[in-house]
């Protein structure tokens, strides 16, 4: 079977190129997609071809899925090409049955209502060709007119593992992705593909697999997504053998259904951290939901915090997970990132100001009833732990400090930062950066203003100091 199609934009002179074939018989099915596209850059033409082949063994389900992109760059004379060949790997083959068959490498439509139907007319063909050689009476039958992912790569899973035996479940299709279950496993788990894998890693139970069975949980703030499995199994290696008693404590699908590829475990390191988790879970999951704002891969950043306080601590810092929150996990990890940076290269980073200066600046502000504190903020870390105290971003501000002064002022155990740029207040924030309460501060600053306006003049460079001996 072939199709061949050719799409002119006369007004840029620009063609685009599609050519199919599918091969069929008794011991194969090949799939090749050719397309051609033309672009322009510096008013010069260039094309790129991107071929994609996919090979289906039929007597043992295996497959091949392999990918060429051959871009002509004519303005530069320079050739860039990219190839790969990947056995049953899943995500590649997701790829190839999405860009490299029904989009063709173009968005959605551009080919036209004709390349969708003889693409429906192939995958017939490809579908009635392995349907006819599967075990399963209930797959012999599947129509995919409501696929997981689309109905070539549905019918491409349920065909590798009918031909392997292997006994699927609803998210196998997103699962199968990211994990594949070892022989040893499935021989043991009557080679059902889901305990297999939760056996695998250590965390079957009934719980699990009835949940996973038949769970598909409606995410925010449209759409549905299935649990990702290896977050599934980080999140639950957090809490050690009787994990379920704790992730049945909050929504754990929730905090799964976002992309998670890590395959390295963390466990936590006593009870108390293990409830705080569980409560920055529960927060997150029952937080009032903005329509606007994108929800947050919380485990992925926990992953991140863990893991560098793991090298930390190998170094001999002693950190601990103070969190109340999902936000706090962001906000220290760029302070962890910065110990660590340091930590590498044996220095933190310093403004240079004068000692004399910093100490007049730093010179506490003595009103009526009450004292406030002025801390210049000059090295890295101490924007880092500014940034996780306030909830706020200073903890990235660091190379703003080459043109503002930062300056924290606490009174009591309430702070607020201010930015100040040549002698002049620029900007002034309270912790989360929400206004400053002018009738706790307003003195204070109108002070502070004062003081600083001795400095519009003031002129410094960043340095590198070593590291402080003890951990801070």
């Amino acid at each position: 079977m072939h199709y061949y199609q050719e799409k002119l934009n006369v007004e840029k002179r620009l063609k685009s190129t599609a050519d199919i074939t599918v091969e069929i018989d008794n011991d194969s099915i090949i799939y090749r997609g050719t397309f051609y596209v033309d672009f322009k850059r510096n008013e010069e033409t260039n094309g790129v071809t991107f071929k994609h082949e996919l090979y289906i063994n039929k007597h043992n389900g295996d497959f091949l899925v392999s990918y060429d992109i051959l871009n002509n760059q004519s303005a530069t004379g320079r050739l860039k090409t990219n190839s790969w060949v990947k056995k049953n790997n899943f995500d590649k083959l997701q790829n190839l049955t999405h860009m490299g068959y029904y989009m063709g490498e173009k968005r959605r439509d551009f080919w036209g209502v004709k390349y969708e139907r003889k693409m429906s007319e192939f995958f017939k063909e490809i579908k009635n060709n392995l349907q006819s050689d599967m075990k399963s009476d209930y797959l012999k039958t599947k129509t995919y007119y409501k696929p997981s992912i689309n109905r070539l790569y549905d019918l491409l899973v349920d065909y590798h593992l009918d031909k392997k035996g292997i006994k699927g479940h609803d998210n196998v299709y997103q699962n199968i992705q990211l994990v594949q279950p070892k022989k040893k496993w499935l021989k043991v788990n009557d080679n059902k593909f889901l305990p297999a894998i939760l056996d695998e890693h250590g965390i079957k139970s009934k719980y699990l697999i009835k949940e996973l069975s038949i769970k598909e949980h409606t995410t925010y703030p449209k759409g549905k997504t299935s649990v990702n499995i290896r977050g599934l199994i980080y999140l639950c290696s957090l809490f050690g053998d009787n994990y379920v008693d704790y992730i049945k404590k909050f929504d754990w699908t929730e905090i799964t259904n976002f992309p998670f590829s890590k395959t390295k475990k963390h466990i936590c390191k006593t009870e108390s951290e293990k409830n705080v988790l569980v409560d920055v879970f529960k927060k997150y999951v029952d937080r009032d939901r903005d329509p606007i704002v994108q929800p947050k891969n919380i485990l992925l950043t926990l992953y991140k915090l863990i893991e560098v306080r793991d090298l930390l601590e190998e170094r001999g810092y002693v950190l601990k997970l103070k969190l109340r929150s999902a936000d706090d996990i962001e906000l220290l990890l760029p302070y962890w990132m910065v110990i660590k940076k340091c930590v590498h290269g044996g220095f933190i980073r310093k403004y240079n100001i004068p000692q004399d200066i910093v100490d007049d600046i730093q010179a506490p502000i003595i009103l009526p009833g009450k004292t406030f504190h002025p801390k210049l903020l000059l090295t890295d870390i101490d924007f880092s732990i500014e940034g996780v105290e306030m909830k706020n971003c200073m903890a990235k501000q660091f190379a703003h400090g080459a043109i503002y002064l930062y300056i924290s002022l606490s009174y009591e155990k309430t702070k607020i930062d201010l930015q100040y740029r040549k002698g002049g207040l620029v900007q002034s924030y309270g912790k989360a950066n929400t206004p400053v309460l002018t009738e706790i501060f307003g003195g204070a600053v109108t002070q502070l203003n004062e003081r600083m306006k001795k400095y519009d003049t003031l002129n410094w460079e960043i340095e590198k100091v070593p590291l402080p001996p003890k951990p801070f």
